[in-house]
């Protein structure tokens, strides 16, 4: 295995990402070792992503890769599974490791025809070997869309390669991988000092080939490797982006001048001449680890860096309620650390997923569910490197709300409905949930007591509810209301246009509502009215009463002009 120098961070967030790519080095690009790409051939890969076969993809991407491989380092080309089905024995060096022979790998590469198995271990077995890894840094390269297929152990081979002393580094990079293959590729990067990248469109099989051929040229080189572990004995991260600084040291181990480079690549690796050094690490751009690691490169080999990072993982799950069931979709969660001295907390992370796992700070975490207003939240202690499952209850019930406009009379059919949650002090809060057009509105709401309100022209009533954690209740608000027409004129039954109403209620003067019409109609709520009518710049009163369920007609008699 390799030997890390460790440095401990302080860590306020860790944000997970996807592909890296490594920055161009500023330091010299010398590599004296041999590079395998060992390319998945097997029928899997007439597989589709973004509507074109995989392998189109591929030899598209590595097409791309060769034109810039340049004259630095040797390379050749290994595949498995393009002769025969079902053979694990079908693995072909096509190109045998050398120099400027990037033309015949293209072209190797393109009569590839996928069709077989996938013999990933033996493959890594005979590239080792080819590559001379026990006497010369040797770098394998391999893309694969699937796990191995012919009873043997990748990760096992890879730890036997490490433990034997072979200078041996194996970067994977898988392709359209399921969620649930990962930790059975990744294992092989982990054990050889190399980098897993996982990509799912070309573009991003495009980045991890650069990222990959960035370490592969390097091989042999003196410099500095850098990875971040969550603790001491942990593996390092692999589902976070990492980025490390490094700066020129004087004698006594301080940073001299701005940085000289940056590795963006858990694993990646800077060729540096010897000399005093010092590394810091971040992860997410927003928060440097100020702790740095000071080191010492040599002039045989390169130096490995392991900076820790104290963070735990921790996957979090909304309820409804505390028997369930989870909320599917619609959450929105937020992280936050400790208190400080001021009782606030600074944020650490947030997401929208619907099952979030992040890396959280060791300590403290405050963990806040939202569902639109609703919101639900824990306070956990995270243990570096320790994985921690997270349950969340947002305590919520269900409410159906519709409104009829007296007693026996049907539903409405479009009221507007909405919830209100009252304040002691006898006031309400803004709504928390409002539905328009349909006859009944439904609401998820906390448990807790809320004020409905039902409006239908310019009748409105409220009533107070009460929400219970995992049922569901109904309300019928009975507006008590009826109907009334208005006209005017300057004699009985002669109704006349152009005149503006207003509907006071009689006690306090208090407009009820206002129209614009010769004959409108007012749906109100029981009570006694006066109709006020306005032409030529003249009200009219006269005093009107509505009765729950019935429709009257009011008619104002105009002063003659």
């Amino acid at each position: 295995m390799k030997r890390w120098i460790l440095g401990a961070f302080a860590i306020t967030s860790l944000m997970a990402s996807g592909v890296g790519v490594a920055e161009d080095a500023s330091a010299p690009d010398v590599s004296t070792g041999k590079t395998m790409l060992v390319l998945d051939a097997s029928g899997s890969m007439w597989g589709q992503l973004e509507n074109e076969h995989k392998i189109v993809t591929a030899r598209s991407v590595i097409s791309d890769m060769l034109d810039d491989w340049g004259d630095q380092g040797e390379l050749g080309l290994m595949a498995y599974g393009h002769r025969r089905e079902g053979d694990c024995s079908d693995i072909e060096t096509l190109v045998p490791v050398g120099a400027a022979n990037q033309t015949i790998i293209r072209s190797a590469v393109n009569d590839l025809n996928p069709k077989g198995k996938t013999p990933i271990t033996e493959s890594l077995r005979q590239a080792a070997s080819a590559l001379g890894s026990t006497e010369n840094p040797a770098t394998v390269i391999l893309v694969s869309d699937g796990l191995e297929t012919c009873n043997a152990d990748p990760c096992a081979l890879a730890a036997d390669l490490e433990a034997s002393g072979a200078d041996f580094t194996a970067h994977i990079i898988g392709f359209g991988l399921k969620d649930e293959e990962f930790a059975t590729l990744q294992c092989i990067a982990t054990e050889t000092g190399g980098q897993f990248l996982n990509a799912s469109t070309a573009a991003e099989l495009s980045a991890a080939m650069t990222a990959t051929v960035a370490e592969a040229k390097t091989a042999g080189s003196i410099g500095i490797r850098a990875v971040a572990v969550p603790c001491e004995n942990c593996d390092p991260f692999n589902d976070v982006s990492v980025t490390f600084n490094i700066f020129a040291a004087d004698e006594a181990g301080k940073k001299i001048g701005d940085k000289i480079t940056t590795i963006v690549t858990q694993g990646g690796f800077r060729a540096l001449d010897p000399g005093k050094y010092v590394v810091e690490g971040f992860i997410d751009s927003r928060m440097v680890f100020t702790t740095p690691i000071n080191v010492e490169v040599g002039t045989d080999s390169a130096s490995d860096v392991a900076l820790v990072i104290p963070a735990g993982r921790v996957s979090a799950k909304t309820f409804q309620t505390a028997d369930g069931p989870d909320i599917e979709k619609g959450l929105f969660y937020r992280f936050y650390g400790a208190e400080n001295e001021t009782g606030t907390r600074a944020e650490t992370g947030l997401s929208q997923d619907m099952k979030p796992t992040k890396w959280l700070p060791a300590g403290e975490a405050f963990i806040e569910a939202s569902l639109q207003q609703l919101k639900a939240s824990e306070t956990l202690l995270v243990e570096a490197g320790q994985d921690h499952d997270v349950t969340l209850n947002m305590n919520m019930g269900f409410v159906d709300i519709s409104a009829r406009q007296f007693d026996g009379e049907d539903l409405l059919g479009g009221p507007n409905l909405w919830v209100n949650t009252p304040q002691q002090d006898g006031s309400v809060r803004y709504n928390v949930g409002f539905s328009t057009g349909k006859k009944v509105g439904s609401f998820a709401l906390q448990a807790g007591d809320y004020l409905a309100t039902a409006k239908f022209g310019d009748a409105q009533r409220s009533t107070p509810i009460t929400v219970i954690a995992g049922e569901t209740q109904e309300y019928t608000i009975d507006l008590k209301a009826g109907s009334v027409s208005l006209m005017a004129g300057y004699e009985e039954g002669t109704p006349i246009g152009g005149v503006n109403w207003q509907i006071l209620k009689s006690e306090g003067g208090q407009a009820a509502a206002s129209y614009s019409s010769s004959e409108p109609t007012f749906t109100l709520v029981e009570g006694d009215y006066i109709a006020r009518a306005i032409r030529n710049f003249q009200p009219t009163d006269l005093p009107f009463s509505v009765v729950a369920g019935e429709k009257s007609e009011v008619f104002i008699i105009l002063p003659t002009p």
